[in-house]
């Protein structure tokens, strides 16, 4: 692992990773699973909520490195041998799974915009993507068990409990970009809660209460994703991702150009199912890809998704599948 700029290697793993308005941090990690290689931008908040700290801890795990972008800017680029070391982003409640691709997230106008290219990722929202809940899954248990001490054996409330953890949304996105809304837990019981939950004094007395705003906040986890403004990236914008991307190892700040003006406007996503179509009109380019078909044969080739189907390219033949005949797609 390679560490330039103003994080410290020795505590990378532990600590916040604040970087001023005249500093970045970049972080490269090169071994036998591949290339994940990020720079944080100045003015930026992070935390590396888990990263392999041996060799030997990568060969059996991968590199599991998982990051909660807490403010500001973050460029990845992901090249992966063993999907064993996908790389995890979190933020406002929503996962980002990589699947050997470049991601860039800016912030901008009190949202998050992240761009998809090279590959795609999976995206899913939820409560258990809240930080408190990434730095200590345990906290799951806690609250259920305080809730337990207040109701007992009460059914209807436990199956309430077990809707909290479910994930709201999920499904793969290439060569786009979303936008994700902030969550608004200004309010006094937001803050209450997430105080209570750090400071571990979840009681029986509280728990109920507890329930009901992690039911309000889930509520608007739900809305944000039913308003996500989602488009293509067009090929003038793509250009200017790449120039950013190849400008990773650099010693000196990245100049960021000026590329708002060369994507189309980006348009609003209303559904809110789980596993949503993309638009079929245009291809979702997933590049090389291993597809494993539900009858066991395995196909290897550059792939694209249309809507529900897959098109596969091998050795100058072209292949229609059914997503319904698909049993995984990876590396």
């Amino acid at each position: 692992m390679e560490v330039t700029g103003a994080c410290n290697p020795k505590t990378l793993r532990h600590n916040w990773i604040r970087i001023d308005q005249n500093s970045f941090c970049e972080v490269k990690i090169h071994g036998e699973q591949g290339l994940v290689h990020f720079r944080i931008f100045p003015n930026s908040e992070v935390r590396i909520l888990k990263l392999a700290e041996t060799v030997q801890e990568a060969a059996t795990s991968g590199y599991g490195l998982s990051i909660f972008l807490q403010k500001g800017n973050l460029l990845l680029n992901e090249t992966l041998t063993n999907t064993a070391s996908q790389t995890k982003i979190y933020l406002n409640g929503t996962a980002i799974q990589l699947n050997g691709t470049k991601v860039w997230i800016e912030s901008a106008e009190n949202r998050y915009k992240v761009n998809v290219w090279n590959g795609s990722v999976r995206i899913r929202s939820g409560i258990k993507y809240l930080l408190p809940f990434l730095l200590d899954p345990q906290k799951e248990e806690l609250i259920e068990h305080s809730l337990n001490k207040q109701t007992g054996s009460n059914f209807g409330q436990k199956t309430e409990l077990e809707k909290v953890w479910v994930d709201t949304s999920s499904e793969d996105i290439s060569n786009s970009y979303f936008e994700i809304k902030p969550l608004n837990l200004s309010g006094s019981r937001e803050k209450s809660l997430f105080k209570t939950l750090k400071e571990d004094r979840l009681d029986a007395k509280s728990a109920q209460e507890n329930l009901n705003i992690l039911k309000e906040i889930q509520q608007q986890i739900i809305k944000n994703v039913s308003q996500k403004k989602q488009a293509p990236l067009n090929e003038l914008y793509l250009k200017d991702l790449e120039n950013i991307s190849n400008q990773l190892g650099n010693s000196e700040p990245i100049k960021l150009s000026e590329i708002e003006k060369k994507q189309e406007p980006i348009e609003r996503k209303t559904s809110t199912t789980t596993n949503t179509e993309s638009n079929q009109e245009k291809p979702l380019r997933l590049g090389n890809k291993t597809i494993q078909l539900k009858d066991g044969t395995i196909l290897k080739g550059n792939a694209m998704q249309y809507g529900s189907q897959y098109i596969l390219e091998e050795n100058e033949k072209k292949r229609i599948i059914e997503s319904t005949n698909i049993e995984s797609i990876s590396f």
